[in-house]
């Protein structure tokens, strides 16, 4: 039997020394074939059995390989293992990885893997690690005094609708109390979210039809001097065909606002006491001034098929129209971009333009829902912030890099609604996505990032992206737009990083950040968002209370504090019949 002892600390500092001698000799990167199978690695001694994530681990053995990528040291959670930066046949260092968890340690080489050694993982306040990677595992957390930890049972499906399943047991009891919530339902979905969904899915539907059949778009001739009268298709119905020429209604409008930036025309068939050109020309000016610029900046450049260098804004009570009379209340289309315009080679009704529709005010109700002035003149900078970002990534995804002809470039939808709500929060819009990430905050765990469009989803990628921007920079939505990334890989190509690690982090920001629990600042907002309701889902549980149960869906977890945690130790076991659950753990006190 081989004994393995640790070396003491004035031992090892002599031991390092010696090593950094030889250490350009000795360590190699080399990506050459290490060979047959090695022998098994013997392990004789390490630097330390009690570790905290960052030390510095030098293990001495035997039949360890001098190639780095050929060692790997594996911790007690499958989510943390690592390659050597140094390593000679018989001596391996080792940073110990933020994941790494008390239990058993070993050493693969090229097949062949080392008995185990336990080791301890102590851990401070605010530490922050997750567990997870199989179907059945377990982990150990310490008590040396009134320690309390939250964990985040997330999971990392990427089918943002499927629940994944899972039981948290410590092993200090066998009581089974009810599951600590139900099954999960669906969120909201209003009508302007369905619209929005609809008409890009209609459009993508027509396009695949039409496949191969479809010249590139040309474009007009320069315009210098914009037209005083014109005359626009218009969408009239929430369930019709955008491609069927009957789903449209023919409008005649008048030019009200010349701006560098942005032409407004007005519907010349009004309800009453509508907006008056001083009200138009401050809604002009706003677009010119702030929105135009926020947006370009942070997203890019629209397209100009037209050549007029600038967008059109058609304000029109046939999108008041959209919205079933006395509904309002309940969620109304204040306007929209429609991707049909920029296809005029494939839509007939297209208008040929970078156009937005506005809903006008109705304070009279002669279209069903009484709207102000004021009210309407409050909602649309918010509504074109929004709708702007929407037709500079269609334009670049569709136009730009799909030629005008192929839609398969465009992005994804819970993303792209993510950062057109970002558009909103940068051109300083935050009402709105108050209320959504509110939403989303009763109950994180029944929210999927990637899964359906419902308020409550909007809220949490807002919520993420708003994370992510504070992290690395507004400056990373510019390349997440101008691309033809998709989806989870359009921030992993800023992250750098895995999106679900990405996902585990932000988790534990909801939780960390404002409290001085850490002062990582991994873990914390730098942008003012208010995260108060996340408190009323947070379930506070003991190690007594036993077992508990629930499911999450994909890229979305439950918070649920632990208490009672027993001297020296509880071990929690964890099974999920999916493998996609994993567990974050923060020490809190």
């Amino acid at each position: 039997m081989r004994l393995l002892t640790y070396i003491s600390d004035s031992v090892r500092v002599l031991f390092v020394l010696a090593l950094t001698i030889t250490v350009l000799s000795c360590a190699k990167d080399d990506p050459a074939d290490p060979g047959p199978v090695h022998p098994t690695p013997l392990l004789d001694s390490l630097s330390s059995i009690v570790l905290s994530p960052g030390d510095t681990l030098l293990i001495i053995g035997e039949n360890f390989l001098p190639v780095l990528s050929s060692n790997r040291v594996r911790f007690a959670n499958s989510l943390a293992s690592v390659a050597p930066f140094f390593a000679t046949e018989d001596t391996l260092i080792v940073r110990v990885p933020q994941w790494a968890a008390t239990g058993p340690l070993q050493v693969t080489t090229s097949g062949s893997t080392s008995s185990p050694v336990t080791v301890e993982i102590v851990r401070g306040i605010g530490d922050v690690w997750v567990i997870g990677g199989a179907k059945s595992y377990s982990f150990k957390l310490p008590d040396t005094g009134n320690e309390s930890y939250l964990f985040i049972p997330h999971s990392v499906s990427t089918s943002g609708g499927s629940n994944s399943g899972y039981q948290i047991t410590p092993q200090t009891t066998s009581s089974y109390p009810t599951p600590l919530m139900a099954e999960r339902g669906k969120g909201t979905v209003t009508l302007p979210e369905a619209f929005e969904i609809s008409i890009r899915q209609q459009f993508i539907e027509h396009v695949q039809s039409k496949s191969g059949q479809v010249s590139p778009i040309a474009k007009a001739a320069p315009v210098t001097t914009p037209a005083a009268q014109a005359t626009f298709n218009v969408l009239k119905c929430t369930n019709c065909s955008t491609g069927d020429p009957a789903s449209y209604a023919t409008v005649n409008a008048s030019l009200v606002y010349t701006g560098a930036n942005v032409l407004i025309y007005a519907d010349d068939n009004m309800p009453s006491g509508g907006f008056s050109p001083t009200d138009y020309n401050d809604l002009g000016s706003q677009f010119d001034v702030q929105t135009f610029p926020t947006d370009t900046t942070h997203f890019g450049p629209p397209t100009d098929i037209d050549s007029n260098g600038r967008i059109l804004v058609l304000f029109t009570p046939v999108v008041n129209d959209l919205t079933p009379p006395g509904t309002a209340g309940s969620g109304f289309i204040s306007g929209f971009f429609l991707v049909n315009d920029l296809a005029p080679n494939i839509f007939t009704t297209a208008n040929s333009a970078e156009i937005f529709y506005s809903m006008v005010p109705d304070p009279n109700n002669e279209h069903g829902n009484t709207f102000s002035t004021n009210t309407v003149k409050q909602i649309m900078p918010a509504t074109l912030a929004h709708e702007f970002e929407h037709m500079i990534s269609f334009g670049y995804r569709f136009i730009v890099a799909g030629n005008g002809t192929s839609f398969s470039h465009t992005q994804q939808t819970w993303l792209e609604e993510g950062m057109a709500h970002m558009a909103e929060d940068l051109n300083g819009f935050t009402s709105s996505n108050q209320n959504r990430l509110n939403l989303y905050l009763i109950d994180p765990g029944n929210v999927s990032l990637f899964g359906s469009d419902t308020l409550e989803q909007r809220g949490g990628i807002f919520l993420f992206l708003r994370y992510l921007t504070d992290q690395l920079g507004e400056g990373v939505l510019k390349p997440m737009t101008r691309s033809i990334c998709q989806g989870r890989a359009c921030v992993q190509s800023v992250s750098g990083e895995d999106f679900f690690v990405t996902v585990a982090d932000f988790l534990a920001t909801l939780f960390l950040d404002g409290t001085g629990v850490t002062l990582n600042p991994r873990y914390n907002y730098t942008s003012n968002v208010n995260l108060n309701v996340l408190a009323t889902a947070i379930a506070s549980r003991s190690v007594s209370d036993g077992a508990f149960s629930s499911s999450v869906r994909g890229a979305s977890g439950d918070f649920v504090e632990m208490d009672g945690i027993q001297s020296p130790a509880t071990n929690f076991s964890v099974s999920n019949s999916s493998g996609n659950v994993r567990v974050l753990v923060v020490r809190t006190r």
